[in-house]
């Protein structure tokens, strides 16, 4: 094998089926990194879970994370999957009288599983430097997101935002001001999508319709020396002829 060099090799399996290519991930470092690249090219991560955490903490790893091209997240777990809220503190109480819940068991200062699962898309996030398509789902975000979701955009755009081809933004208008007064820093990308929906916490239509004028549609006018192709869904009601009269 080693005779033939390496881009007729990954021609060669181009005619592979996939399922086959994973079947071949032991023969040998050539077939193991193709295999590779095949799992982890596109990965999506908006319900929380017990394996969602095994994912993550795989993709922290850069023989793993630099394999992912399309990503796809929502770094607020809040309203995606089973989570358990902690016992309140007044049926702690009652666990601590009936002695189920010693003193060395009490988790109150413990993150709550979507934090923690947020944290750690957040640490994984360096490892993923040569992510090209990026989509935020960003539904469950409220008005005022916290430090965390801060935090996730900026170690994003500075882990692979200089790479990035397409950017995919899901969400209402809050959560997209929140993302884009972020201030990424994306030269390279081509393509963008927008899917908007109206936001069921929020009562400030003015104030979202505004946002769509004095900070969405310049964003996406940055972005028209370059702009390939550009895609935008609404599911709101909020007006949107204001927002494509400075498009023109």
């Amino acid at each position: 094998m080693k005779e033939l060099p390496l881009e007729i090799w990954l021609y060669i399996t181009t005619f592979i089926p996939e399922a086959t290519l994973r079947e071949l991930l032991g023969v040998n470092l050539l077939f193991y990194n193709i295999s590779l690249d095949m799992r982890y090219k596109s990965i999506t991560l908006q319900r929380f879970s017990s394996r969602t955490m095994k994912l993550l903490k795989r993709l922290a790893d850069p023989a793993i994370g630099e394999r992912v091209r399309l990503l796809t997240a929502s770094p607020d777990f809040r309203f995606y999957g089973a989570v358990r809220a902690p016992p309140s503190s007044s049926f702690r109480k009652f666990l601590h009288s009936l002695r189920l819940l010693g003193p060395g068991s009490d988790n109150l200062n413990k993150p709550r599983p979507e934090e923690e699962g947020t944290r750690a898309l957040t640490d994984a996030l360096p490892a993923m430097s040569n992510v090209m398509a990026f989509t935020i789902d960003s539904h469950s975000w409220g008005q005022h997101p916290g430090t965390q979701l801060h935090q996730f955009l900026n170690t994003a755009w500075v882990s692979f935002g200089f790479k990035l081809k397409k950017l995919s933004l899901r969400g209402h208008a809050a959560s997209f001001r929140t993302i884009i007064t972020s201030k990424p820093l994306l030269p390279m990308v081509e393509e963008l999508f927008f899917e908007l929906i109206d936001n069921p916490t929020s009562g400030m239509i003015q104030e979202d319709a505004d946002t769509l004028v004095t900070v969405f549609a310049p964003f996406v006018n940055s972005f028209s020396s370059r702009l390939q192709a550009l895609t935008f869904w609404a599911w709101t009601s909020l007006s949107l002829s204001a927002f494509f009269t400075p498009q023109d």
